[in-house]
């Protein structure tokens, strides 16, 4: 029987109950069911992830880190940071176990705007780090609301929302020696950060 279902933002539902429904989610999906969950890893400087994932031939771990303080180009960028020292740690480690573990990072947010997607599009080559988008929903007839999970792409928005190809990656984030646009609440030190480890691993 069909129910009826309307998004219901305004619920609470807590970060704890959000990495649940998040964790049965990634671990569901058909090429990640043999995940094994670990310990998280700090980083000193970026934080950690939320959970992280092993398969059980030691050879992909899956990260995850969710977003549920409605800031989502900070986190993107922070995250992109710990993406990208996690991966360092990972081929540091490799020289002394000699064996080879691919990174992917989900990033979990109530919302992308397409300005993040334009980025992340452009990211796409070098970093495995895909967006997924919840939405909290009430069903018909259920007291607990719902989580629902969707992949983001640029497709996902459409073409009038875009900016020109040519113009995305300078819309997405600010060129070296601009400042910051103050709709964007990222500090300069943030992303001077991120513009070093851009350097290291885009050159």
């Amino acid at each position: 029987m069909l129910k009826t279902t309307h998004e219901a933002a305004s619920l609470t539902i807590s970060k704890e109950e959000l990495l649940v429904a998040a964790k049965n989610f990634l671990c569901h999906a058909e090429a990640n069911k043999d995940l094994v969950l670990l310990d998280n890893v700090q980083s000193p400087k970026f934080g950690s992830s939320d959970l992280l994932f092993i398969n059980k031939a030691k050879t992909k771990l899956a990260a995850i880190r969710l977003d549920n303080r409605g800031d989502c180009e900070k986190f993107i960028i922070a995250s992109i940071s710990y993406y990208l020292w996690f991966k360092e740690l990972i081929t540091i480690g490799e020289t002394f176990f000699h064996g080879k573990s691919d990174l992917e990072m989900y990033l979990f947010s109530h919302d992308f705007s397409a300005a993040i997607c334009c980025l992340m599009d452009s990211l796409a080559k070098e970093f495995r780090v895909y967006l997924v988008k919840y939405n909290i929903l009430q069903v018909e007839d259920f007291d607990e609301p719902a989580i629902y999970f969707q992949h983001i792409t640029l497709k996902d928005f459409p073409k009038d929302k875009l900016p020109p190809k040519k113009e995305r990656w300078s819309e997405a984030i600010s060129t070296k020696g601009k400042e910051l646009s103050t709709a964007v609440k990222i500090s300069a030190q943030e992303f001077g950060e991120f513009n070093q480890l851009k350097k290291l691993y885009l050159a």
